[in-house]
């Protein structure tokens, strides 16, 4: 039962049905394929096998037409290579994320060639310092249902100070059930869940862009290709992501809990406890 929250947490999420308000449908398709990739980029790392395969799955998300994302996500992998290179103490993760990476990118010439000679005609290296979100507004984000006005003259678009982001962009409402759930994952099973964790965190304070100081965003958007990468808290799709796969973890040791106790009825008192995760995305969402 437990295998169901992760799906049920990530794609009943309203970073979504916000894509959609906010005129990116065709987002849909690549976050369908980053479960698949970061399941290939895990298996990849025990065995180099996968490396192909995570290949082919990263080169599809730009043919999606997300370019945002087929950028961002190697950020990510990344990120989550060094945690597994220093967990595990050896640089295999960092080879064999570099190299499906790569192959990736190989594989999907046809329209990295072009882009690129588009992006050196048209530059589009824009100071990135303007829009930011701000760390009091992320538990409203994740945990809150209530929603700005998306249709009014301002269209979503908060103002905090200095910054201002679109509702549409880091709206990503999972529920309090399966935030406790994400944070009983990481407390109960610490081992199992560190570098996922980490990673959650990570994303996190990347999508808090050059508000919160020091900045990672700052760090990432000096690099190339990617200071053309505007709107940082659109990232919280990929803390939504973590928070998901740690909210798994947190109902897998709900689930073996009731084994322990219930037997025969463990199985339905798990599914009764899945209604308080699953019943708000639904209204909500």
């Amino acid at each position: 039962m437990s295998q169901l929250v992760p799906g049920a947490v990530f794609l009943g999420s309203s970073v979504f049905p916000h894509y959609v308000t906010g005129g990116v449908p065709h987002w849909y398709c690549a976050m369908t394929i980053l479960p698949w990739l970061f399941l290939l980029h895990r298996k990849s790392v025990a065995d180099h096998r996968y490396v192909a395969a995570a290949a082919g799955a990263y080169a599809p998300v730009l043919c999606c037409g997300s370019l945002h994302h087929f950028v961002l996500f190697p950020v990510v992998f990344g990120l989550d290579a060094v945690l597994l290179a220093l967990q595990r103490r050896g640089l295999r993760p960092l080879l064999t994320t570099a190299a499906w990476g790569v192959a990736g990118v190989a594989l999907a010439t046809v329209l990295v060639v072009p882009l690129l000679d588009l992006f050196r005609e048209f530059p589009r290296e824009l100071p990135g310092l303007g829009r930011w979100m701000p760390l009091e507004l992320l538990p409203g984000v994740l945990f809150s249902p209530d929603l700005p006005d998306l249709h009014g003259r301002t269209a979503g678009l908060l103002v905090f100070g200095g910054s201002a982001v679109y509702w549409v962009n880091c709206g990503a409402y999972i529920g309090l059930a399966a935030g406790l759930l994400a944070l009983l994952g990481v407390v109960g099973a610490p081992r199992r869940t560190a570098a996922l964790f980490l990673l959650t965190l990570g994303c996190t304070w990347l999508a808090l862009g050059n508000g919160i100081r020091p900045s990672l965003w700052d760090a990432v958007h000096r690099l190339p290709v990617l200071s053309s990468m505007q709107a940082p808290e659109r990232l919280m799709l990929l803390v939504v992501f973590g928070l998901a796969l740690l909210a798994g973890a947190g109902f897998a040791l709900v689930e073996q809990a009731l084994a322990s106790r219930a037997g025969t009825w463990a199985r339905v008192g798990s599914g009764a406890l899945l209604a308080p995760g699953i019943v708000p995305l639904l209204v909500v969402n």
